[in-house]
């Protein structure tokens, strides 16, 4: 009688966790296709134990674990979750300064360079005007034309940067601004 009642419950417990399976929609999608594999399932507890623990299993994905897991964590080590909440706030802040000093001194430079670019082009205009003045030709001519040459391929420049795929967005504005100007 024991046994019997032993046999009942565990038939039981297996058609209770075969019901368990048959939930997961993955697994229950396999186990109508192959009607062996419920009757192998069944008849195997070892077999049975691996699609338990498949339909245990957890996914999760994001920047942060699920609730449940903080908890524990909490549990283990109070003020757990404020503190990695307050250490990820940090180190989205500092990647924020230093991204905006990255940008910051890019555009300085960029400023930097176009100083001295126009600083370059008045000297040798006024090379040129000095010269013209002093009686040569040859000289001022091929200065204005090494000055056209450099104007040419600096608005080229600055055109196939602004439709660079790899230049960023905000690059992209700032050319956009600097060839407006």
């Amino acid at each position: 009688m024991n046994d019997r009642q032993e046999a009942q419950e565990d038939s039981q417990i297996v058609d209770q966790e075969i019901e368990e399976i048959k939930e997961n929609e993955p697994l229950s999608i396999v186990m109508e296709d192959i009607p062996d594999v419920e009757r192998v399932v069944r008849e195997n507890p070892e077999e049975r134990r691996k699609v338990m623990m498949a339909v245990r299993s957890e996914r999760h994905s994001g920047p942060f674990p699920p609730p449940e897991h903080l908890e524990q964590y909490e549990k283990v080590h109070p003020g757990f979750t404020k503190d990695s909440f307050a250490m990820m706030r940090e180190n989205a802040e500092r990647e924020e300064r230093i991204i905006a000093k990255a940008q910051d001194n890019e555009y300085k430079e960029s400023n930097w360079n176009r100083s001295a670019a126009m600083a370059v082009v008045l000297l040798v205009l006024l090379a040129i005007v000095y010269l013209a003045d002093q009686g040569n030709v040859a000289v001022p001519i091929a200065l204005s034309g090494v000055l056209v040459a450099l104007a040419i391929a600096f608005l080229l420049g600055q055109k196939n940067r602004a439709f660079d795929p790899n230049a960023s967005k905000s690059d992209k504005g700032k050319i956009k601004e600097d060839t407006e100007e």
